[in-house]
């Protein structure tokens, strides 16, 4: 099993919140802040699936789910505290922690686009529970004040883990932690996001294609089909999650991946001769070391060094004089081709006149006979 926006579409409850109607309608109503995000809507699916009733454990996707919680987060730097990040990396213009503020930003933003209209028009199942409400505001009545709201602040990030490490299923002491606290909270939906962010494929599905195809919506009153293409066309990239392989590290690029829509299957082929005890590794992403590390929390000595803004400004001032090399030799190619259409109109126009001139011996006699008749009728 994978966990797709397909997977949205089979449940029965989250269909008809987030499914292709639901969020056809979302879309028609609110187009300026479209539900089309495809790593927001899985991370909203996994709270979705964490929170239900009964233990993890029993679900069908128990196992996966167990390893997703038992997963560190904690070398992400967009998952520490600000003075944490800030120590870390002092120089405010550091790729790092610019990259990690920005990921940050957005992912509030992905935050308040979403789960605010979900615990208002559905706060049976996203609303926090009363006996948390209440905790919450006795929390905020002791310490004085107006409680934080979720969406404005994030109040930590996960501690390091013990030397040891966690047991295999065995959640981290945040990930504990987590439990006591509103399903939907900021903190959980970055957390999600985190594991969403490192553990997605995003890859062709001809499946998601078909089931997303087969949604029929209805927008003020009209009947139409769902925009997403069909398994019949060519299938577009979608982000989905599936146990096992995203067990993967990164490394040299000896694998390849794809969903197989035959037979159901996610297939990850090796492209080198691997040997007994080789790491099957796959080539996540052609950024620079700097953007992985800020996203994914590791670095490699495969990664190529991010640029300065220096040297950036450098390869710009390289890539616009080449450009304009370019622009010149373009210039003089079309004022050539000017001067062969013009050639070749002049032949063409110099051939056409002297046909008219000499003519085939039928022409010329076709022609006197007129002139002839002409003239004899003019007499």
């Amino acid at each position: 099993s994978m966990i797709t926006l397909a997977s949205i579409e089979v449940d029965p409850i989250l269909s008809t919140v987030l499914g292709a109607n639901a969020r056809s309608l979302h879309d028609a109503a609110f187009p300026e802040r479209p539900w089309n995000d495809e790593l927001q809507l899985l991370v909203v699916y996994l709270l979705y699936i964490l929170s239900r009733p009964g233990n993890v454990e029993d679900d069908d996707f128990g196992p996966f789910l167990g390893a997703l919680l038992s997963a560190p987060v904690d070398a992400m730097p967009f998952m520490w505290k600000k003075e944490d990040l800030h120590k870390a990396y002092p120089d405010p213009a550091d790729k790092i922690r610019v990259t990690a503020e920005a990921i940050l930003y957005d992912v509030r933003e992905m935050y308040v686009e979403i789960v605010p209209i979900l615990v208002e028009s559905h706060p049976d199942i996203f609303a926090p529970k009363k006996k948390e409400r209440k905790m919450k505001k006795q929390m905020t009545d002791k310490n004085g004040g107006t409680e934080k709201d979720d969406v404005a602040t994030v109040q930590g990030h996960p501690p390091v883990e013990n030397e040891n490490g966690t047991k295999p299923g065995e959640k981290t002491e945040w990930a504990k932690e987590q439990d006591k606290e509103w399903a939907y909270s900021f903190e959980k939906f970055l957390w999600a996001y985190a594991i969403v962010n490192s553990r997605h494929w995003n890859l062709p599905c001809a499946d998601v294609d078909s089931a997303l195809a087969s949604a029929v919506v209805g927008v003020a009153g009209k009947t139409i089909e769902a925009t997403q293409t069909t398994a019949e066309k060519l299938p577009r990239p979608h982000a989905w999650m599936a146990p096992i392989a995203d067990m993967l590290n990164f490394g040299p690029a000896c694998t390849k991946a794809a969903y197989n829509h035959k037979t159901k299957s996610f297939e990850i082929t090796a492209t080198c001769n691997l040997v007994l005890g080789q790491e099957i590794t796959f080539w996540y992403t052609d950024e620079c070391e700097d953007i992985v590390v800020a996203n994914f929390g590791f670095t490699s000595s495969l990664l190529d060094t991010c640029l300065s803004a220096e040297e950036w400004r450098d390869r710009s001032e390289q890539w616009q004089a080449h450009a304009k090399v370019l622009e010149e030799r373009l210039l003089e190619a079309w004022n050539e081709a000017d001067d062969l259409r013009r050639a070749l109109e002049k032949s063409q126009g110099e051939h056409l006149m002297e046909g008219d001139y000499r003519g085939t011996d039928d022409t010329r006699m076709r022609g006197g006979g007129r002139f002839r008749d002409s003239v004899e009728e003019s007499l």
